[in-house]
């Protein structure tokens, strides 16, 4: 019977390792995990056939009226070893489960997630280009990472494009929430201030296009370096229009991105001054996580998130490119983005054939079809916290996989 029980499975601890100090601490913070009714099942197997059988096996037993769902997500999740093939499901009730368990069978993709090696993980918290910032210093995002923190997500590196990088230095550990939004509403007060630009991203280098600023002039700037060959410059919209029927004469692409915050300009240039000193008592940090700025394309220490770095970061040109670059070089391959959903092509420009896969986690909505990807990416959660102890039930169990194999004798 496959659904007969393992005699030790009641009997013994999981074989699972104990959690990271880092999860055991990120649980007792901030931020909202996914409600305990709704349930997560995840499945595992060493081929695509075994995986496909196993699910469809859960599907029929998720039909049973007695079924102890509590107990058996649990059973599945903290109880069994994961393999490298994987899907995952979640809902609120057995027949939900069966559903999205029917859709998964339909779509299921016969290739392991990169092999059983995931790679490493890093949180990227974006926004939007053309978004103001909010005068009251808010840090969008923080409450999602905080809600993948507490279900055992926990990144190597952290990186936060243009004012989410405040948000990334506050999980970092670098800066406490209060430090981190009055570091933000000062920066939205002072931009408010300032002359709203408009963008061009173009697809040149950075030091083309930073020449091509100083010889037109009229206020351009290179604002954000997202590739070796593609930037975005700032300025002007009249400048703007003569930089972009120049380079399209040359047959260089250009799109226009149209009003963008003042930040990385040439007034935000002059002005950045004016910002070191008002954050001049600031007292940073050493962090718990890796933080990558977009500042300087690298790691910075905690400490080092002084005044004076965030009159850098408001002054000079984001490099995001740079800071993926980074993480990729030292083994991160999934990246999850927390923010709009504009990294994926700036992923892809940087990428250079090392097969990065991307999870999008917008806002708390999201968080739950996010921790799925991440399964089945082999990132595998605090399964304490998705599939808390509720008991052990008879659950199927992992399919045989033969293979027909011939043994030559000899005399």
């Amino acid at each position: 019977d496959v659904y007969e029980r393992q005699a030790l499975d009641a009997a013994t601890p999981p074989s699972k390792e104990a959690a990271p100090p880092s999860r055991q601490v990120a649980q007792s913070s901030g931020g909202r995990v996914p409600a305990p009714s709704r349930r997560f099942l995840p499945l595992s197997a060493h081929t695509p056939q075994a995986l496909r059988e196993l699910a469809e096996r859960w599907r029929d037993l998720l039909a049973e009226p007695a079924l102890d769902l509590a107990a058996a997500c649990h059973t599945a999740g903290a109880r069994r070893d994961h393999h490298a093939y994987r899907l995952a499901v979640s809902g609120t009730d057995a027949a939900q489960l069966a559903g999205e368990l029917e859709r998964a069978l339909t779509d299921l993709v016969a290739t392991p997630p990169a092999g059983s090696a995931a790679g490493g993980l890093a949180l990227v918290f974006t926004a939007e280009p053309t978004a103001s910032e909010p005068p009251t210093g808010g840090l969008p995002g923080a409450e999602v990472a905080e809600a993948l923190r507490r279900a055992g997500v926990v990144p190597e590196m952290v990186i936060g494009d243009g004012a989410a990088e405040l948000v990334a230095a506050h999980y970092s550990g670098a800066l406490s929430a209060a430090d981190a939004r009055a570091v933000a509403a000062r920066r939205a007060r002072l931009l408010a201030g300032l002359p709203a630009p408009h963008a061009l991203r173009v697809r040149m280098a950075a030091r083309l296009a930073e020449a091509l600023c100083r010889r037109m002039g009229s206020g351009l700037a290179v604002s954000a370096v997202e590739s070796p060959q593609t930037c975005v410059i700032a300025g002007p919209p009249e400048a703007l229009a003569r930089v972009r029927a120049a380079l399209s004469d040359g047959g260089v692409l250009c799109a226009d991105l149209g009003p963008v915050t003042a930040a990385h300009g040439e007034p935000a240039v002059k002005a950045a001054p004016e910002l070191a000193a008002a954050l001049a008592g600031l007292a940073p940090q050493e962090g718990r996580v890796t933080l990558v700025s977009t500042v300087t394309g690298g790691p910075v220490a905690g400490k080092a998130l002084d005044a004076a770095h965030w009159a850098g970061q408001l002054a000079r040109p984001g490099l995001l490119g740079d800071a993926l670059s980074y993480a990729l070089d030292r083994g991160v391959r999934t990246f999850v983005e927390i923010g709009p959903g504009v990294l994926g092509p700036r992923l892809r420009a940087v990428d250079g054939g090392r097969k990065a896969r991307l999870v999008r986690c917008a806002g708390q909505a999201d968080v739950p079809s996010a921790l799925i990807r991440l399964y089945e990416l082999g990132h595998d959660p605090d399964w304490a916290v998705l599939t808390p102890a509720a008991g052990v039930t008879s659950v199927p169990l992992l399919p045989w996989s033969r293979e027909w194999s011939c043994v030559e004798v000899t005399a």
